[in-house]
């Protein structure tokens, strides 16, 4: 959902014609977007119980 705001943040900037902006808030939907999914993989690679 966070990186999903920041990727609507990013095409409003880039609409009104601030690409910095634009780049800017689409690196931080990149980067949590990489952030959530390397989280998932942990959960999904942990082992479960003692043995």
């Amino acid at each position: 959902m966070e990186a999903n705001l920041f990727s609507q943040r990013a095409d409003l900037a880039f609409a009104a014609g601030d690409i910095q902006t634009a780049i800017r808030h689409q690196k931080s939907a990149l980067k949590t977007d990489q952030r959530i999914t390397d989280r998932a993989r942990s959960i999904q690679t942990s082992p479960l119980g003692n043995g």
